[in-house]
């Protein structure tokens, strides 16, 4: 659909977050569903409990409500406690009567439940929910939203077609220069499907700040240096004001084509939510220039169906001099 983008020398890349359809994570809501979650398998596997607490756990969990307040801070810290220890108990319980054969079913599940139930605000890979446990938090500096759950996605686009050519989900929060050997791996692939080549410059931000080049790409950062002659201070300046046009295309990817907020389940779901945003945004450029190729062509035929029926006009009336 896009074959000048296959050879364009120059791309640019950006990441941002792909957040997760989950609730704001808390310690609270965290144990209340490990407790809720260990009601249902004993349910499922006929296993007696001596207590469910599903109504103990519920007040708990509304006590733990508003905890920075001077007057239910000591409540809040209390409770939350309570339902940590509530949530050990009753994994400890089910451990010891779920026979061998299926406590192998649930391994999984409950070295979740633990990590959950352990996890301290220092702790490395934290889980951030439990149906979604590959949901990291990360930090992008923003005022109107300091952490971001979800994953990190980056995206490249040519610096003059503005054609998408990769977007590639991480998992975890690696540092943006350790995206871009899988993003140019990613886009060299694509372009290579339709006769294209590997881009032989990247343009980044000061974020991908420690590489310089990547295999056959040269990485180029912005940089406030003297020695460079008036000449490449303008090359470098327009350069990096054409580079801030992936913003928009991130916003624009964000609010228009899914990426904002995926529903998908688990590492696919991620995965495929950041490919179909991306081809979605290429279609709809596509179709954008199909669009104005057509306008072009109709005000084209107008232009000359008016000529033809002026000129038959004049033909038909007696023009006197």
């Amino acid at each position: 659909m896009h074959p000048e983008a296959k050879n364009e020398k120059e791309v640019q890349i950006d990441t941002t977050v792909q957040e997760k359809n989950i609730t704001f994570p808390t310690d609270a809501k965290l144990a209340k569903k490990v407790i809720d979650n260990c009601a249902k398998i004993a349910e499922k596997e006929g296993v007696k409990q001596r207590q469910t607490y599903k109504r103990v756990a519920k007040q708990h969990l509304r006590d733990a409500y508003f905890g920075h307040h001077p007057k239910r801070k000591k409540k809040a810290i209390m409770a939350r406690k309570k339902l940590r220890t509530i949530g050990k108990r009753v994994v400890r319980e089910l451990e010891r009567k779920l026979p061998e054969e299926i406590l192998k079913q649930y391994e999984t599940e409950f070295s979740n439940y633990k990590k959950v139930l352990t996890q301290e605000r220092n702790s490395k890979e934290k889980i951030y929910s439990l149906h979604e446990p590959q949901t990291a938090c990360i930090a992008k500096g923003k005022a109107h939203k300091a952490y971001e759950f979800g994953t990190k996605v980056a995206v490249t686009r040519g610096r003059k077609t503005g054609v998408i050519t990769s977007i590639k989900r991480f998992s975890g929060n690696p540092h943006d220069s350790k995206t871009l050997e899988e993003s140019l791996a990613q886009s060299q692939r694509v372009r290579e499907q339709i006769g294209g080549t590997r881009p032989t410059i990247a343009s980044t931000d000061r974020g991908f700040r420690g590489v310089t080049q990547v295999e056959n790409t040269q990485i180029v950062i912005p940089k406030n240096t003297k020695e460079k002659s008036r000449y490449k201070q303008d090359v470098a300046r327009k350069r990096f004001r054409a580079r801030a046009a992936i913003e928009p295309t991130i916003s624009h990817l964000k609010r228009n084509h899914a990426l904002g907020l995926n529903f998908l389940k688990g590492v696919a779901g991620d995965i495929n939510n950041a490919l179909l945003a991306g081809i979605g945004y290429n279609l709809k450029m596509r179709f954008n220039h199909i669009k104005a190729q057509f306008i072009l062509c109709l005000e084209f035929l107008m232009h000359i169906f008016a000529n033809v029926f002026l000129i038959k006009n004049l033909k038909t009336q007696k023009v006197s001099f």
